[in-house]
């Protein structure tokens, strides 16, 4: 991929200097610890008990998804996580296979920056310790929420993103398609992730529908083979969800969250509102496709790509959301042409209204739309930016 150039311009855009990120990490670092004091000290690895007792009450003989887990959360993933993890409890001595878990998510976690840095975004200005220093920075250190909370979909992201690469470079999708599968089982959202290949890579859609309803197959047999089990999994994403009203960051999130403020049941405006907008993304991105976009500004391209398989998700949490703030951060710098302190001052002023957000916001279930409004505006800027920088339909589609 070629790297970035301002429109207009035959200048290259600069990185801030190295002195300046680091007094920014810093800073960012030291307010991160001011503030967030009680989730380091009572909220670590969070879902990483939730995991180990679920595993703990299945070997012993005990449906987990029927007891509540760890600080109201309850084990959410269907029967096959439950079997693979027991797998691996049983041939890995003590509780070493929890510390291994933590391994892999924190490592997953701290190189998913480097990873969109070197291979997808892949500006020269967007270096990346910028792109650490995004991850640490975000808006209400969203991405450090996902550093401590221990999901496993940072590793599941991970994985996808680096499988992907020989698609994105090659068209050669085998080894993407075999990890959302995987990923699928564990979460199905993950399925959204087949918007890569389609949207980045040429004539996919038959191995991407076979792949999506692979993960279709999988959930269904576990309906047959493990009623029980997979009556309690749905049970308890339903109790979740509906019940507990852990509705997430995005649209259908916020819109379900509002009616919960207003003491109204869940309506299905928040659905009709989260296809609305999920549709309307999508068809510009195919029609943009269509005008050569991925060609003329691949980093771009890239970057609306990165946040557009993650808003897609109805239920999109911190742990999803992480990547798209620095996609949509990255989009933003783009359009509007920044580099060196810029740069550092468009981190600063992303944050700061999070700070206004317990204030102005008297629910604690709403805290994502601030970040939502972000992910949609950079996705809006960028799609602007594409549509008035390509030409009119001068180039095949090649899907």
């Amino acid at each position: 991929m070629n790297e970035l150039l301002p429109e207009g311009s035959a200048r290259r855009m600069l990185p801030p200097p190295a002195w300046l990120i680091a007094f920014t990490f810093a800073a960012f670092a030291g307010l991160y610890f001011f503030q967030s004091r009680h989730d380091l000290l009572y909220q670590w690895m969070e879902d990483m008990h939730v995991y180990a007792r679920a595993v703990h009450f299945f070997r012993g003989g005990t449906n987990p998804y029927y007891s509540e887990m760890f600080e109201g959360l309850r084990f959410v993933y269907p029967p096959v996580v439950l079997y693979a993890a027991s797998g691996v409890a049983a041939v890995m001595p003590g509780q070493s296979e929890w510390a291994l878990v933590a391994f892999i998510h924190l490592t997953c976690v701290l190189l998913a920056p480097f990873v969109l840095a070197r291979y997808y975004l892949r500006a020269y200005w967007f270096t990346p310790a910028l792109a650490m220093l995004v991850l640490l920075a975000e808006s209400r250190f969203t991405g450090m929420k996902a550093l401590y909370s221990a999901n496993v979909a940072p590793s599941l992201y991970l994985a996808a993103l680096m499988a992907a690469m020989p698609g994105i470079r090659k068209n050669r999708w085998e080894w993407f398609y075999l990890v959302v599968l995987l990923a699928g089982a564990v979460k199905i959202t993950f399925v959204f992730m087949l918007l890569f290949p389609l949207l980045a890579g040429r004539r996919q859609w038959l191995q991407s529908i076979a792949t999506g309803a692979g993960a279709g197959v999988i959930y269904a047999a576990q309906s047959k083979l493990t009623p029980a089990l997979y009556a309690g999994y749905k049970w308890a994403v339903l109790q979740q969800v509906k019940v507990e009203h852990q509705y997430g960051y995005g649209v259908f999130g916020v819109v379900g969250s509002l009616d919960e403020k207003l003491h109204r049941p869940l309506g299905i405006e928040a659905y009709a509102l989260h296809g609305l907008v999920a549709g309307v993304i999508l068809a510009m991105l195919f029609v943009l496709r269509r005008r050569g976009a991925d060609v003329r500004e691949p980093s771009l391209w890239m970057g609306l790509l990165v946040m557009t398989v993650i808003i897609v998700n109805p239920r999109m949490l911190h742990y999803d959301a992480y990547l798209a703030l620095i996609a949509a951060y990255f989009v933003l710098a783009v359009v509007f042409r920044l580099d060196r302190w810029k740069l550092i001052a468009l981190l600063v002023i992303l944050y700061v209204p999070c700070l206004l957000v317990p204030h102005v916001i008297h629910t604690r279930l709403m805290y994502g739309s601030y970040e939502l409004l972000i992910i949609l505006f950079a996705i809006a800027a960028g799609i602007r930016r594409l549509f008035r920088v390509v030409d009119p339909p001068a180039v095949e589609a090649l899907v």
